[in-house]
């Protein structure tokens, strides 16, 4: 009884030193719990930005396949697949229309996607994407559901093409949507066979309308993509300068794995099904590879992965200096009270009773910085914008700037199951930072510490 009521009583007599050894500790816990917080929720916000622009379950056939006919196909025949849609993929580059200047207008590489506009938006959020979040939350396409038509009269008598640009090309191009632009589409000539020379091919440049801008948030994407009805890709682009797949919504995207594994039991079923010519389908070209936005992004998503384990020992080893105060509050504590420990041990307090007063001396001052870091933490988390403002006031710069990170407001997510262990951790290191000064108290020759001035 005699060791609790020492520690309490040392920390009561010393509260200006377990007032800092605590502060120590609940800073470096708020710290952990907010910058881990933040990091999830721009994760969370990337993957999510990344997966919509994509799809849970990708298929891509060797043998020549009609995406129609795929799309129900694993539609039916993959329990775990609720939408699919075909999905084209080629180059080109892309320019303004009329007088080009050489200083100003630039050639623009770019990505070509043929989608189904309305079959789209079920596998991934694409719709979404068409929404000008800037510039008073408005859809820049007329019609969600037939986002690539073009409305104006002339252009429709003559023939032009419905274009959606990413946000990156219209800032390169400098257009807007009703403007027109030309596009490279690359076909192979007559008579030339299966060669692979330049020489080939003919490059087409064909004028589109622009009727509508994407912005994901992935500025590498927004920069180089432009979407078009995948029937137009299949006519302009040859099918040797195209990637033809099909984009499935899963009904988890924890789902791949059962997915891929049912497609590769009825493989024979989707390929008579959905092959153009399912007797010449033999051999090497009966294939069908399953991908998901995952193994589209594997650099991203490992990139995601060892950023976060990086910060996560970078916040933690803040957690262990903060804990360090620790030891040297104990350590003053058990150069101050040497008599009182040499009295204790003459009277026949042990090494372990000794020890004890001064462990849960620090485990005390440990818990109060844990408890009190992990909870002003979660608070701070909580009302992170608030926090942004001031610390933009203060420093006169805008740490999360919206118009690069396309949000609104900081993303966070808070891992309670995580937290909790940042906080056991602390404690932990706590009592190993309070054990050492302990230690040296249970191993004082009583006589000497008597004997001290």
């Amino acid at each position: 009884m005699y060791r609790l009521h020492l520690s309490l009583k040392f920390l009561s007599h010393h509260w200006l030193m377990t007032a800092i050894g605590s502060f120590f500790v609940g800073a470096s816990l708020v710290i952990l719990v907010v910058v881990m917080a933040v990091m999830d929720g721009f994760q969370e916000r990337l993957k999510d930005t990344v997966s919509g622009a994509s799809a849970d379950f990708i298929v891509t056939p060797r043998f020549a396949a009609d995406l129609d006919r795929l799309a129900v196909t694993l539609k039916s025949n993959i329990p775990q697949v609720v939408e699919a849609s075909p999905f084209e993929q080629s180059l080109s580059f892309v320019q303004r229309t009329g007088k080009v200047d050489p200083l100003e207008d630039k050639l623009q590489y770019a990505q070509v996607y043929g989608i189904d506009g309305w079959r789209e938006q079920a596998v991934n959020r694409f719709g979404e994407y068409l929404w000008d979040r800037r510039h008073g939350n408005r859809l820049t396409v007329q019609d969600i559901r037939e986002p690539f038509k073009v409305y104006d009269a002339l252009d429709a008598a003559a023939g032009t093409r419905g274009v959606i640009i990413g946000s990156g090309v219209r800032n390169e191009l400098r257009v807007v949507v009703g403007d027109r632009i030309r596009i490279a589409a690359l076909r192979r000539k007559k008579g030339t066979g299966s060669g692979s020379e330049a020489a080939d091919y003919d490059q087409d440049w064909l004028v589109f309308r622009v009727v509508g801008i994407y912005e994901s948030g992935n500025s590498e994407k927004d920069a180089h993509c432009l979407f078009l009805d995948w029937r137009v890709v299949q006519e302009l682009w040859s099918s040797d300068l195209r990637r033809s797949s099909v984009r499935c919504k899963l009904k988890s995207s924890d789902d791949f794995d059962a997915a891929r594994r049912a497609l590769g039991a009825r493989i024979e079923t989707v390929i008579r099904d959905s092959a153009s010519r399912p007797e010449t389908v033999t051999g090497f070209d009966a294939a069908l590879l399953p991908e998901s936005w995952k193994t589209e992004n594997q650099t991203l998503v490992r990139a995601i992965e060892s950023e976060k384990s990086m910060i996560l020992i970078i916040a933690f080893l803040i957690v262990v200096a903060g804990t360090s105060s620790i030891f040297a509050a104990q350590w003053l504590l058990v150069s101050d009270k040497i008599r009182e420990i040499g009295i204790l041990r003459a009277l026949g307090a042990g090494v372990e009773g000794v020890m004890s007063i001064f462990v849960f001396n620090g485990f005390l001052m440990g818990l109060i910085g844990s408890v009190g870091g992990t909870l002003l933490g979660l608070f701070v988390v909580k009302k992170i914008d608030s926090v942004h403002e001031i610390v933009k006031v203060v420093t006169g710069r805008d740490v999360f700037p919206s118009d690069i990170y396309l949000f609104s407001s900081i993303p966070t997510r808070v891992n309670y199951d995580d937290v909790l262990r940042y906080s056991v951790a602390a404690l932990f290191c706590t009592l190993i930072a309070s054990a050492i000064p302990a230690l040296r108290a249970g191993l004082m020759d009583p006589a000497r510490a008597l004997h001290r001035e």
